[in-house]
């Protein structure tokens, strides 16, 4: 099985230190360790997190940035934040509907906007390569993918 602190808890953690809608995750590699980051953003006090969970033990670590834009904020990062805070449709929902393989790796999610349609893109890495798994936020249904590792 696998050791260490899953994605699911890496997101709950990160929800826990700061309030914050989080629109991406990714799975790092630093100088050999894994962790976890997920990225969060405040849209009341307009600021964004950048929360890191250590694989091994669950540390985190957080950094803040303060970012200031009007209404008209062009920025992908609050449109994405705000795309998941309208359909009230979250990551850590996605991360848990994936049923992960146990050779199966979860090493990223960001939310894409294009055509009118709002989804989330989960990358999944395993031992026959690559793989994207699409959900749309406004039905948290997923979408059949274009791209099949087959």
């Amino acid at each position: 099985g696998q050791s260490g602190v899953t994605a699911t808890r890496a997101l709950e953690l990160a929800s826990q230190a700061v309030t914050g809608v989080a629109y991406e995750y990714e799975l790092e590699d630093d100088d050999g360790q894994l962790f976890h980051e997920v990225k969060l953003i405040n849209l009341e006090t307009e600021t964004k997190y950048k929360i890191k969970i250590a694989v091994r033990d669950g540390a985190v670590s957080e950094r803040e940035e303060k970012y200031s834009c009007g209404v008209m904020c062009k920025d992908s990062d609050i449109k994405a934040a705000r795309a998941l805070q309208e359909s009230g449709y979250t990551i850590s929902k996605a991360v848990a509907q994936l049923q992960l393989g146990p050779k199966q790796l979860l090493e990223e999610v960001e939310v894409e906007l294009e055509r009118g349609v709002r989804y989330l893109k989960l990358e999944i890495a395993g031992p026959d390569g690559e793989r994207d798994h699409l959900i749309d936020i406004d039905s948290g249904q997923a979408i059949p993918s274009l791209t099949r590792a087959d």
